[in-house]
């Protein structure tokens, strides 16, 4: 790398803001103040449940308290997620009733009887569906399929927005399995959580930033260069999947330029928001969707730094680094990079290295100088998903980024084709640096 980009990253490294996510700390104490609350009336029905009948009077003014106060949550939240866990509560992630934990024991103990360890509210229900839902849970638990079969009975009588989920436990620091991360499964729980968001937003609700703040959080806790991840899963929304990987690229260049723990979360969550304008705006539709992306953050209460970063990163992504009206933000022109990159392998089918190699000319131009080498040094001569014609006639498929200097031409491999021209069921490993000799980067599948 030259000097002068050694230099501009030194300068771009010095320069950097502190990230403070300012208002997802609001958004979080707003959830404690109204969670603690709506957990003490959920406990007090369920009290009032094994003394009354579901129709008694005395349910009237803490069924209206329990539909106001979801409502409320609702509004800010979307689909309301109450889930304990050994003896705690969290509503959408955020842990409430510390100041009393015998609430949240007795809570768990409910949830128990009937095998549940979750219960999400997808719409907000009605009094009658309060005071139904309240007495199904006080009631006995079935003797057997006792989650399914509260699930059943809830359903019959027509609360089809009430979801259950299984019992939960937290993982212990040697418990290796449990902490194993899997992208497969990783991609899946993050489309969900991508299209209930955009589905918020459409319905016209605030987007739930800590939800998917937990999301990016995951991805910075994960080897960013895990090869799951390089992976194309099937069956999910190519948008969702487009907004991962964008997040997942746009973090691997803050690695490399050195963000911290906290600039890392803004940079993924920031990533994660910067297309949600396609859920408010159509391709064919007159308003551009960064500015839809833009008046659908604007939504979320209050204006402070970390809003401000994603509405930059929104609204200046696709604009070009020679712009000279403005210059990008960093995690605009972070995001430029990543999304691009993204669009030519994934949409136009482009073999890695040559997209790498598409975008290496607009250095200065469309692209920040130091931030696209940056990225170019990370995922390296061959990044994953490269496939390579050996000179012995094996084709091998890039699995790794760059891992040093030394082996920057040289990336672990899967052999997928041997000399004969058999495609292998299992692929083995082949590491470059120490045998097989590249010939030609191929374009395609093979």
């Amino acid at each position: 790398m030259s000097n002068d980009i050694l230099n501009a990253q030194d300068r771009l490294g010095r320069t950097l803001a502190r990230a403070h996510a300012a208002e997802d700390r609001a958004l979080a104490g707003q959830v404690r103040e109204y969670g603690d609350r709506f957990v003490q009336l959920l406990l007090g029905l369920l009290r009032m449940s094994r003394i009354h009948s579901a129709e008694n009077k005395a349910f009237d003014k803490p069924v209206e308290e329990v539909v106001n106060a979801m409502e409320a949550l609702y509004g800010l939240l979307g689909a309301i997620r109450v889930v304990t866990v050994e003896d705690q509560v969290y509503v959408n992630d955020v842990r409430v009733g510390r100041n009393d934990q015998s609430s949240g024991a007795e809570l768990c103990e409910e949830y128990k009887r009937h095998n549940v360890g979750g219960i999400t509210f997808m719409a907000p229900l009605s009094r009658q569906q309060v005071r139904l839902f309240f007495a199904a849970l006080a009631s006995p638990a079935a003797p057997s399929q006792k989650r399914n079969s509260l699930a059943r009975v809830l359903y019959n009588h027509g609360l089809h927005q009430v979801q259950f989920e299984g019992l939960y436990r937290f993982r212990r620091a040697d418990d290796a399995a449990e902490n194993a991360f899997d992208p497969e499964e990783f991609y899946k729980r993050a489309c969900e959580q991508l299209a209930e968001t955009y589905r918020n937003l459409v319905a016209g609700r605030q987007p739930n930033v800590l939800t998917l703040r937990r999301l990016a959080t995951e991805l910075i806790s994960a080897d960013l260069g895990c090869e799951g991840l390089f992976v194309e899963p099937a069956g999910q929304s190519a948008f969702c999947l487009h907004t991962i990987r964008v997040a997942h690229l746009s973090l691997l260049v803050g690695r490399e330029i050195g963000l911290d723990e906290a600039e890392l979360q803004d940079l993924g969550l920031s990533a994660l928001f910067h297309d949600m304008g396609e859920a408010l705006v159509p391709s064919s539709g007159p308003m551009p969707h960064e500015t839809g992306g833009a008046i659908a953050l604007l939504r979320q209460r209050g204006f402070h730094e970390a809003k401000t970063r994603r509405l930059l990163a929104t609204i200046q992504h696709s604009r070009e680094q020679s712009d000279r009206r403005i210059k990008p933000s960093l995690f605009a022109r972070i995001i430029r990079i990543a999304e691009d990159y993204d669009l030519l392998v994934r949409r136009r089918r482009t073999p890695p290295a040559a997209a790498l190699a598409l975008l290496a000319p607009w250095a200065n131009t469309r692209y920040d100088p130091a931030l696209l080498q940056a990225f170019m040094n990370r995922m390296g001569q061959l990044p994953p998903g490269t496939f390579i014609e050996l000179t012995d006639g094996r084709v091998v498929r890039s699995i790794s980024l760059a891992r040093d200097p030394q082996r920057f031409e040289r990336p672990l491999t899967r052999v997928v084709r041997d000399a004969s021209g058999k495609m292998l069921v299992e692929p083995a490993l082949l590491d470059l640096a120490i045998e097989g000799q590249p010939k030609r980067v191929l374009g395609g599948a093979h």
